[in-house]
């Protein structure tokens, strides 16, 4: 009696193993097939993409346009439509429903026309000296920089970066900079006071798509500024047309500086409409180096804000943006002491200042820095302020036989400087600098 419940005991076991081991070969799947068409000639498209949303299943289509896909159920969301020259759609997947017609439309910003001519690479090399160089998101984001110039000028050869202070890197190409480089946001021109040292770009590091570098004199076609060549920055734009709202947070640290950096971008898009809102703040205290330690009044408090607005129809788009930039950083002077060679501070205002005072500012009588301000992310009264807002507009149209394409811009910069000790809040430098940009291009048959 005793073996028999035994015998009992273990079958009952083992058919509850083999149950739960099996239950994964008895999941439900779902087989669906499909043609992907051109939706104006609605002649089929060979070899588009079609994964499966937020999954890792997905297949491409023949030359033919058909396609056929085996998912799992549980993992029932979208479908992903791509393919070179087209807007990527998003078809939802019903229960029930194992065949699909799917229409692409043709996007007509996404590739522009390609013209192949038949010359030697001589002569190609004679007509278009000018290097060029391409710098994607990723390499941006793996790049360890203050910024996105620092991390541009880790990937491009001939492209430098010359520092004048915390988070200040202004852009170099083959030795010359200022204002004989030319810098473009979103095909806009950066105008920031290049002339000055302490003047750099004013934007938010976590937003960049790419990075364009044209390195060598193009003045014919961008202006008198862009004789040692031309750095273009592209913001990232909506990607999915799913009608959801798509975000990314992306947070940071580097421990040299203890630069905290956190940045929120939400994205929603839809067959024509589109918008997005990102927002960033980057703050560091004093940084590092071998022979100094910390580094006295060089760090800086930045925070950005940006906005777009997106029209997407069958014969152009329209774009509208707004952006925010806001950074308080640190004027160095590197002052120290004559026996421990520590940091000093300014307290009193120099002998050439016109001010009532008890005592004249002595850079041998400076008292020390504390340790705890040294390592301590409060900044210092005696600093910059670099404020700058843009507000700008981009579109593009077919207008008969004819393209047609205008940007209308402004922008404000705005620069003080406070380097009074004993007035903290006067600006002893106050620029205001106002920038209306227009460009228009039309091309007619």
């Amino acid at each position: 009696m005793n073996i028999i419940k035994v015998n009992k005991f273990y079958k009952i076991i083992i058919s509850c193993t083999l149950f739960v081991t099996c239950i994964p070969l008895f999941a439900q799947s779902q087989s669906i097939t499909g043609i992907v068409k051109d939706a104006e000639t609605k002649q089929p498209i060979g070899f588009c993409n079609v994964p499966i949303s937020k999954s890792p299943e997905g297949t491409i289509t023949d030359a033919s346009g058909k396609f056929r896909l085996n998912f799992s159920k549980s993992n029932h969301s979208d479908l992903l439509i791509s393919a070179v020259g087209y807007a990527t759609d998003t078809v939802p997947l019903f229960k029930g429903k194992d065949n699909y017609e799917i229409f692409l439309k043709q996007s007509i910003n996404i590739l522009n026309e390609v013209v192949v001519s038949g010359s030697s690479k001589a002569t190609t090399i004679k007509s278009n000296p000018l290097a060029i160089a391409l710098v994607s998101a990723k390499q941006i984001d793996q790049a360890s920089a203050n910024n996105v110039i620092d991390a541009i000028a880790k990937n491009v050869p001939g492209f430098e970066t010359v520092k004048t202070g915390p988070n200040v890197s202004k852009p170099f190409i083959n030795g010359l900079g200022y204002n004989r480089v030319l810098t473009l946001y979103d095909g806009l021109r950066v105008e920031t006071q290049q002339w000055g040292d302490e003047h750099g770009v004013p934007l938010d590091d976590y937003i960049i798509d790419k990075a364009e570098v044209i390195e060598g004199p193009t003045s014919l076609m961008y202006g008198s500024d862009a004789i040692a060549g031309v750095l273009s920055l592209f913001p990232a734009l909506p990607k999915y047309t799913d009608g959801k709202i798509n975000g990314r947070y992306l947070s940071e640290y580097q421990s040299n500086n203890g630069l905290i950096g956190n940045s929120l971008i939400l994205n929603y898009a839809k067959e024509h409409w589109s918008w997005a809102l990102r927002g960033s703040e980057r703050i560091t205290k004093n940084y590092t180096n071998p022979i100094d330690g910390r580094v006295y009044n060089t760090g800086f408090k930045m925070a950005n804000a940006s906005a777009f607005m997106g029209y997407q129809g069958d014969k152009g788009y329209s774009h509208f943006n707004v952006t925010f930039y806001d950074n308080r950083q640190g004027i160095p002077d590197g002052s120290r002491d004559s026996l421990t060679r520590k940091f000093t501070y300014q307290v009193y205002e120099s002998e050439f200042e016109n001010v009532i005072q008890p005592k004249i500012d002595d850079i041998k009588d400076r008292p020390l820095v504390p340790g705890n301000e040294l390592n301590s992310y409060t900044l210092s009264p005696l600093s910059q302020r670099i404020q700058d807002y843009r507000i700008y507009t981009d579109n593009f149209y077919h207008v008969g036989n004819g393209d047609f394409k205008a940007s209308l811009g402004y922008e404000q910069n705005i620069r003080r400087e406070f380097d009074y000790p004993t007035d903290t809040k006067q600006a002893g430098e106050y620029i205001v600098l106002n920038t209306v940009s227009l460009i228009w291009e039309g091309i007619f048959a």
